[in-house]
């Protein structure tokens, strides 16, 4: 069938793990690239390469009345906690990481190795 049009007047955030880094700044260009043509109004929060600011970067931008998140270059163990309590709808979530009560605990993962 025919795709479904984009929602209109939507607000996300786009982190990246760090604009300075051209594995991030690619992909996060695409992603605001695409936004901005479905008519999407969006924000840029830069980690740094410091995955210690994720988590204020995340509370701001839930802060700013955003409608969704594209992570970039980060798994969910490292804010996904933040997302699950904002009311952000996160609308690119790619990780391999995943909480130790969604996944093997590290005990069995080592006994797997």
């Amino acid at each position: 069938g025919s795709p479904r049009p984009a929602a209109k007047g939507k607000k996300i955030a786009i982190l990246s793990a760090g604009q300075a880094s051209i594995s991030s700044s690619v992909p996060v260009a695409a992603a605001e690239a695409a936004a901005k043509a479905a008519g999407w109004q969006t924000s840029i929060y830069d980690v740094q390469l410091n995955p210690a600011n994720a988590p204020g970067l995340v509370r701001q931008a839930i802060a700013a009345g955003v409608d969704g998140i594209v992570l970039q270059e980060f798994d969910f163990i490292d804010i996904g906690a933040l997302l699950d309590t904002s009311g952000a709808v996160p609308v690119v979530i790619k990780s391999l990481v995943f909480p130790q009560t969604a996944a093997l605990g590290r005990d069995e993962v080592r006994r797997l190795r």
